[in-house]
């Protein structure tokens, strides 16, 4: 049954302007955790070294044996793999304190390091050699990784780059993509070759191979790679045609489709009537003075300038190519972004998935490049389609092809941009013509072996049978690349690891390629940098600052995560994940992807990243860049909680998914269907029911598709449980299970919550609390807990431009920590809790102890006074255990009022003999306590001073049990 909540929100304590929120922290608190300290204490969960066995997959679980497990893990990444053998097994422990128990290898192939970021002897000159003592410290570092019960995930191709020496032809040309990995044979007789080499030599330290040792939980083929995904990218191209292939690509591509045409088809004739016999009907000219004889020479046409981009607008008369004149643009200003700088003509009306063809001639004065587009001209702008254009000095002709998603009647546009570089630009003869769709064009002959291969962006200007020959032959390829390296892993190299093709999935193909894999991998980030002009620019970056809380739908949660993509029959992990730095709502993203992944039934969940570098620097105080958690308190501080409720299950799993099945002839229809852009996921239905529901595919092949999916029910959200809360617009993310309490809020609010242990919190901002059982009991009953309190962490000294960048001014060390001031009403079954500020170490520094009112406590935390996100709380006095001492056979206590006692007895009690104490033994003598005698009667009037709370009276001959009420 589903329980309905409502969650009242009271007030709002602070508004914080937004020009503050990226503000450097001027008066926060510094937390440490020492390098060298692996956090054995009274209040941090303990996980202990478990034995390793072998991680086998059953239906959509892991398991060791006939146990299932869960792994919480982290990537590391460069020299992260090797650490030095001082630090080895001191990073293995603290890992293991924090609650890891599984590491991804990752990037250990990268091409930018140096000799200690990554495994090959010397990557310049050659990528077979491995490092020998790389290789010699990842064993060493992996032989304590199984000592602390740490699983690893072993990538074999992430960021490697083939070089001239290796055998790759042409290897000086090609530039860290790879695609080619996945059918130029020679890459792949490398990757082979390398996996031999890394994964069959003994590891001294173990005496067993990576292959054999089960320590290695799973092998990744290739990390974040797809044929038919490159093809969505329009990069399976020649360079010269705006590709990422070189020559000899392009020609193997060719030659494998070709003989996939021939082998289903045979013949012209038999491929002919199968793609759209009917001859071509070309509509008018439906651009205004394209070419510019017109008596207005800039009829129809209009010049947009923005950012200070320039230019002027001429008729040339000395230059065409047909008639007498050709319009000439001289780009006056430039800010080296094209679209700041747009030709274009608007007011044109299209139909729906009809062709368009832009044809137009032009040159420059210099080679350039430009854009041109065919678009929407309302929001949101939308692009049909696109062409990046090298112009050249002499007049050539281009061709931009479209197929627009909706009708539009006056709202079309064509756009040509501009802005990039200064210089000048002639047009001519511009022409957009509707037109049936391609079949063969004239020049093609599957006897000659000369039909192409579409593009992506052109592929609904084709007939459909056309462009699902295209999408079926990458598929196939693709399926045939992961399917045979794993036939190699486990027949060639007997690996007894779980093997897994690829991640980053961008639509449903991805699972239908890894059918036959042993588990679903996933990647998704939120906030991840932008670079707009440079990929991966130090400086030129910015991120957009968001709460995921406050966005529709979680946002990234159900388009990436869970809105279908995992199979009903398979294990799912989502080996990267990262709410990146330095958004300063960091602290949301624990609550948010535990709960939901472990609601949804993911098997395993891994951070981007631990730490990188070359070498990594395990001692600094610094958060280096927009990934590495390490030093991020924000996350660290609550990893030991949340890795705890993760792996011993302690949110409940939906256990009633939705289950879709498609039939064999859908993913084959997938280009004919999917209308969104290539970096965005396409689903048959609305993604975003995917947050409410557990969206499972569970067939490719069935008999007859069933795609009904439950409607999206808006931005609140209860799981069937109960358990997990969020509410878009009272601005909150809840975890109510019965050992594990977690909460987010984005702003200073304090909320009524219908929880089992918690009343309401307030905070005077963003803030993340969690509160774990840690004696097996639900927390209202549990004797030891641990809460955990963070919000944003930031480095000393970062200078933001605005609240979306700090370019390249990260800042120093030490990282800072905002204080915050909260107060919870935590209801628990005992009469007093005492609740322990914790040092860096997971040692208490200092004590306070709460009374309940009303069988809640009021637990007011102030990092001011004390700077930590760590607070260990023991509660006491469930009367049976704690006060069983306490006995009223001679001596009666009543009572009578919230501040007066009556003690009875059958013989004259002293007065001298009475003695008020709190329930730890401390006296209270100094409240004016007054006491009044009748013969073997007494009336204690407590002090108003006296705070409330539970005290012990005690007499000559016994002890009371009183309270101190409001």
């Amino acid at each position: 049954m589903q329980v309905k909540y409502e969650l009242r929100v009271l007030f709002a304590l602070l508004v914080i302007p937004l020009t503050s929120l990226t503000q450097p922290i001027s008066d926060g608190y510094i937390f440490t955790i020492p390098f060298n300290d692996t956090l054995h204490n009274t209040f941090i969960p303990a996980f202990k070294g478990s034995v390793i066995g072998r991680v086998q997959s059953s239906g959509d679980k892991f398991v060791i044996g006939n146990s299932q497990v869960r792994f919480i893990g982290v990537n590391l990444t460069e020299g992260a793999n090797f650490p030095r053998k001082e630090d080895a097994p001191i990073v293995a422990r603290r890992l293991r304190q924090l609650g890891i128990n599984m590491v991804r290898l990752h990037q250990m192939d990268n091409y930018w390091t140096g000799p200690e970021g990554n495994i090959f002897l010397n990557k310049d000159s050659s990528t077979i050699e491995l490092n020998p003592e790389m290789v010699d410290r990842l064993h060493y570092f992996i032989s304590h990784l199984k000592e602390n019960g740490i699983y690893v995930n072993i990538n074999l191709h992430t960021n490697r780059v083939f070089v001239v020496n290796d055998g790759i032809p042409d290897a000086d040309s090609i530039h860290g993509h790879k695609a080619y990995t996945l059918f130029d044979p020679i890459a792949i007789r490398l990757q082979k070759d390398y996996a031999r080499r890394l994964l069959t030599v003994v590891n001294p330290y173990t005496g067993l191979s990576l292959a054999e040792d089960p320590v290695v939980a799973s092998v990744e083929i290739t990390n974040e790679n797809g044929i038919y995904q490159y093809w969505r990218y329009d990069a399976l191209r020649h360079f010269s045609e705006g590709g990422i292939l070189t020559h000899r690509q392009t020609l193997i591509l060719d030659s494998l489709w070709i003989n996939f045409l021939t082998e289903k088809y045979g013949n012209d004739s038999v491929l002919r009537m199968a793609w759209c016999p009917r001859q071509p009907v070309m509509g008018p000219n439906i651009i205004i003075n394209g070419s510019f004889e017109s008596q207005n020479p800039f009829l129809g046409w209009a010049l947009e300038q923005h950012y200070g981009a320039s230019a002027t607008l001429s008729i040339d008369s000395s230059t065409s190519v047909s008639g007498n004149n050709s319009l000439k643009l001289i780009i006056v200003n430039s800010t080296g972004v094209d679209w700041h700088l747009q030709f274009v003509q608007r007011n044109l009306s299209f139909h729906k998935d009809s062709l368009y063809v832009l044809t137009f001639y032009a040159k420059s004065d210099s080679t350039r490049w430009i854009k041109a587009s065919i678009a929407q001209a309302i929001p949101p702008y939308r692009s049909y389609g696109t062409e990046n254009i090298q112009l050249d000095t002499i007049w050539k002709r281009y061709e931009v092809w479209a197929v627009p998603l909706h009708s539009l009647n006056n709202q079309g546009r064509i756009t040509f941009s501009l802005g990039h570089t200064q210089g000048i630009i002639w047009f001519d003869s511009i022409v957009l013509r509707q037109r049936s769709k391609f079949s063969l064009h004239n020049d093609e002959s599957l006897f000659n072996g000369t039909i192409k291969r579409i593009k992506y962006s052109h592929r609904l200007a084709y007939c459909p049978q056309r462009t699902m020959d295209m999408g079926e032959f990458y598929l196939f390829l693709q399926r045939q690349f992961y399917e045979d390296m794993k036939k190699y892993l486990e027949d060639s190299l007997s690996v007894e690891a779980l093997i897994v093709g690829s991640n980053d999935m961008r639509g449903l193909f991805e699972p239908w390629t890894f059918q036959n894999m042993d588990y679903i991998d996933e990647h998704a980030y939120w906030d991840h940098p932008y670079f707009p002009s440079i990929p991966w620019s130090i400086y030129d970056w910015y991120i957009r600052n968001w709460s995921l809380i406050e966005q529709e739908a979680l946002d990234v949660i159900p388009r990436r995560l869970t809105g279908g993509l995992a199979l009903a029959n398979k294990p799912y992990v989502v080996s990267e994940y990262m709410h990146c730095f330095p958004n300063r709502f960091q602290s949301e993203m624990l609550p948010i992807i535990v709960g939901m992944l472990a609601f949804h039934g993911a098997d395993g969940l891994l951070f981007f990243n631990y730490l990188n570098g070359d070498p990594p620097d395990w001692q600094t105080d610094k958060i280096p860049n927009w990934f590495s958690i390490y030093r991020n308190t924000s996350i660290i501080a609550q990893l030991p909680a949340f890795a705890f409720a993760f792996r011993n299950n302690l949110i409940n799993q939906n256990s009633t998914p939705t289950l879709v099945y498609y039939d064999s002839s859908f993913i084959l229809r997938l280009p004919l269907m999917d209308t969104v852009m290539p970096w965005e996921v396409f689903y048959p239905y609305d993604y975003r029911s995917g947050l409410h529901n557990t969206i499972l595919t569970a067939d490719f092949n069935a008999p007859v598709p069933s795609i009904s999916v439950p409607a999206y029910s808006g931005d609140f959200f209860v799981s069937s449980s109960g358990e997990i809360v969020w509410d878009r617009y009272n601005s909150y993310f809840l975890i109510d299970a019965p050992q594990f309490f977690a909460l987010s809020t984005p702003k200073a609010q304090k909320l009524a919550i219908p929880s089992q242990m918690v009343d309401s919190i307030s905070t005077d901002g963003h803030t993340t609390i969690s509160l774990l059982s840690l004696d097996s009991n639900p927390i209202v009953k549990s004797s030891k807990l641990l809460l955990t309190v963070t919000t944003t962490t930031q480095n000393s000294n970062m200078i933001w431009d605005g609240t979306t960048t700090v370019h390249n001014d990260w800042g120093t060390e030490p990282t800072i920590n905002e204080k915050r001031k909260l107060i919870m009403y935590i209801k628990l079954n005992a009469d007093s809790i005492k609740v322990y500020p914790l040092n860096s170490r997971g040692i208490p520094f200092d004590s306070f102890t709460l009374f309940p009112s009303r069988s809640t406590f009021k637990l007011e935390i102030d990092q001011g006074i004390f700077p930590t996100p760590w607070f260990g709380i023991k509660s006491f006095g469930v009367p049976s255990d704690i006060f069983k001492d306490i006995s009223h056979a001679e001596v009666k206590c009543q009572q009578i009022g919230p501040d007066e006692i009556v003690i009875t007895g059958d013989e004259p009690i002293d007065v001298e003999g009475l003695n008020l104490t709190t329930l730890t033994g401390k006296a209270l003598s100094s409240y004016n306590t007054a006491i009044y005698k009748f013969h073997n009667k007494i009336i204690v009037k407590l002090s108003s001073n006296l705070p409330n709370g539970f005290y012990i009276l005690s007499t000559p001959k016994d002890k009371c049990l009183i309270t101190k009420m409001p």
